[in-house]
């Protein structure tokens, strides 16, 4: 493969603390592409495909040099709203958080992502909430490039704007039967996993969790992120690699989507071996969670391969 395709929303995140407001750049499709600017050559076709008010946009352009991403492949599409989240920490303790989805961007159409897929491509939709990306679109993108990657975020997480209570509640995914045999990666955290499977996470090994997603004989290989590392389910065999138990706990967001672009970078990019791959993406996982924000080629330059 000589082309990665990262569909998603990026996200204005505003950071309430008593009297302090920041604006940063968030979103999955952000810090995926952080992740994939660093870890490929610039022989590499790699794009983004996002929605964001054009009076946001600089959040991302303003930063996305330092990860090695070309800003003419950043692409935007036009939307009345950037999606954004605002987190609210009422005291200094970090688990006292209030959050709030203020705005979503629209949804995409097939028409909107239709110029940009190749056949001879990896595509990673890495969806912020339900809705964004229809799952009636699977099909056709599945025909239309390579491989297909998916953030199970896209269909579990579903948002209401405006409140704090349950604003953000996560759900069964009905129609997983019929619409995951398109899914060549299916990405999950633990709790997505037992959300998945109706078992809950801490009743069984996560191997045997992650494997009992699969109910039909697809064919779908499984990426999990857990508080351990990763552990990686092809069909039959599994693959591990372990995290950094130290971290700044400000620097973990974004950590399920810095992992999957590396293992997608390192796997259908470079050619490496599934338990390369996986160690390769704990790596480039572990220097990200150094750093607040998306992993720069300044950090990723200091990992010893």
């Amino acid at each position: 493969m000589n082309s990665f395709f990262i569909i998603g929303h990026v996200s204005k995140d505003i950071i309430r603390k008593q009297e302090e407001e920041k604006l940063v750049p968030g979103g999955g499709s952000y810090f995926a592409a952080c992740s994939a600017g660093v870890c490929n050559s610039n022989d590499k076709k790699i794009q983004v495909i996002t929605y964001a008010k054009e009076s946001e946009r600089y959040l991302w352009t303003d930063y996305m040099p330092k990860s090695n991403f070309p800003l003419k492949n950043f692409i935007f599409l036009d939307s009345e709203n950037t999606t954004s989240f605002e987190n609210i920490y009422p005291s200094n303790n970090p688990d006292d958080r209030i959050q709030r989805v203020f705005s979503l961007a629209k949804p995409y159409s097939q028409n909107d992502i239709e110029p940009f897929l190749e056949k001879d491509s990896v595509c990673l939709i890495n969806p912020l909430w339900c809705g964004e990306f229809a799952e009636e679109l699977l099909p056709y993108v599945k025909s239309k490039v390579g491989y297909l990657c998916f953030d199970a975020q896209g269909f579990l997480r579903h948002v209401k704007t405006g409140v704090t209570d349950e604003a953000i509640t996560y759900k069964k995914w009905e129609k997983k039967d019929e619409y995951l045999k398109y899914i060549d990666l299916l990405k999950v955290d633990v709790k997505e996993a037992s959300i998945l499977t109706g078992i809950s996470d801490n009743s069984i090994p996560v191997k045997e969790l992650i494997k009992k997603i699969l109910t039909n004989n697809e064919k779908t290989m499984i990426l999990c992120t857990h508080q351990k590392g990763i552990t990686f389910y092809d069909g039959n065999d599994y693959y591990e690699s372990s995290f950094i138990e130290k971290f700044d706990p400000n620097a973990r967001t974004g950590r399920g989507d810095t992992c999957t672009s590396a293992f997608i970078s390192a796997f259908y990019l470079k050619g490496m071996s599934k338990q390369e791959s996986v160690d390769f993406a704990a790596k480039v996982t572990n220097a990200k969670l150094q750093v607040i924000g998306g992993i720069t080629k300044e950090v990723f330059d200091q990992i010893k391969f």
